[in-house]
C-alpha cells in the first residue's frame, strides 16, 4: 500500500495511505490531505490510482504542483518523490507503507532535499496569493503574543496526570521523549488488569522544532484524544490542551515560569 507524509514547516501534519482511487490535497477541510496553509489553494492538487500506477494532477492550482522541483501539470509518482505546493508544504510519497518499521510512530524529519534547500526551484512567491480569515485573526495574534513571551527565555513544558493509578503526578518535559502505555519503561502508565491487549506503548510526547507534539503509535488502535477529538497522527500541543489515554487523563502546560512557581 502507497502512503504519503505530509509536512508543514518541516513538521509532519498527516501521514495517510493512498486506499482512495482520488485522492485529494488543498486547504479545504474536506481534503483527503488537509493543509491549512493560506498559500495552498481550495483544492490544490489530486493522487489518481490508475494501473497500479499513482499519478499527481495539479486542479489549476495558484501556485503550481511540483515533483522534485519541476512544476508538473500532471506526473506519474515513483518511490520517494517530493511533491510541493508552496515553500511552506511538501508531501513524501512513498511506495510501499510496509517499507516503513511498524515499531515506528507516525512523526519524523522530512529529508534534507526539501522545498527551502533547494536553490533551484521555481515555485513563485506566495506572499501575493496569501487569503487571511478576518474571523481567525484574533486567534493567531494570541498565538504570536504568546509564542513570543515564551521566546524571551527558557521555556517549562509538564504534564499533569489527573486520572489512572498517578493521579495528581506531574512530569517536566524536556527534549527526551516521554512514554505512555503499559509497558514497565513507561514514565506514565495505562496499565489495569483488563489491558492485555492494549499496545505497550501508546504514545509519546515529543520535542521538535521548538514545541512539544502528542504521537499515538503506528498500526495499533491506540485510543489518544486531544480536547476530546480522537487523533491519528501526531498533533501539537498547546497550553492547557487535555490528553485522554484508556484510563489516564493529562494537562499539558507550556510557560516561562518553572512548574514549582506555577501550580
Amino acid at each position: 500500500m502507497a502512503l504519503v507524509q505530509s509536512f508543514l514547516n518541516n513538521t509532519l501534519i498527516q501521514e495517510l495511505e493512498l486506499r482512495k482511487p482520488i485522492t485529494t490535497i488543498g486547504r479545504n477541510s474536506n481534503n483527503d490531505i488537509h493543509v491549512n496553509y493560506s498559500a495552498v489553494s481550495g483544492v490544490h492538487a489530486r493522487i489518481i490510482q490508475e494501473n497500479n500506477q499513482f499519478i499527481i494532477e495539479d486542479n489549476n492550482s495558484t501556485n503550481g504542483t511540483y515533483v522534485n522541483g519541476k512544476r508538473v501539470t500532471r506526473q506519474i509518482l515513483t518511490d520517494k518523490d517530493i511533491i510541493t505546493t508552496c515553500k511552506k508544504h511538501q508531501l513524501n510519497f512513498i511506495m510501499d507503507a510496509s517499507s516503513i518499521s511498524k515499531d515506528s510512530f507516525s512523526f519524523s524529519s522530512p529529508p534534507s532535499t526539501n522545498v527551502e534547500s533547494q536553490s533551484n526551484l521555481e515555485i513563485p512567491d506566495e506572499g501575493s496569493t496569501m487569503l487571511f480569515d478576518p474571523a481567525k485573526m484574533g486567534e493567531l495574534l494570541h498565538d504570536q503574543k504568546l509564542e513570543a513571551e515564551l521566546h524571551k527565555g527558557e521555556k517549562f513544558a509538564w504534564v499533569l496526570v489527573s486520572g489512572g493509578n498517578m493521579t495528581n503526578e506531574h512530569f517536566q518535559l524536556s527534549q527526551s521523549d516521554l512514554k505512555i502505555g503499559k509497558a514497565a519503561d513507561a514514565h506514565i502508565s495505562t496499565y489495569t488488569w483488563f489491558s492485555w491487549f492494549e499496545p505497550k506503548i501508546s504514545a509519546v510526547i515529543h520535542y521538535q522544532n521548538n514545541g512539544y507534539f502528542i504521537i499515538p503509535k503506528r498500526g495499533v488502535k491506540s485510543k489518544v484524544e486531544v480536547n476530546r477529538k480522537l487523533i491519528k497522527e501526531a498533533t501539537k500541543l498547546s497550553n492547557a490542551d487535555h490528553i485522554k489515554i484508556r484510563n489516564v487523563e493529562l494537562t499539558f502546560y507550556i510557560s516561562v515560569k518553572p512548574y514549582e512557581n506555577v501550580i
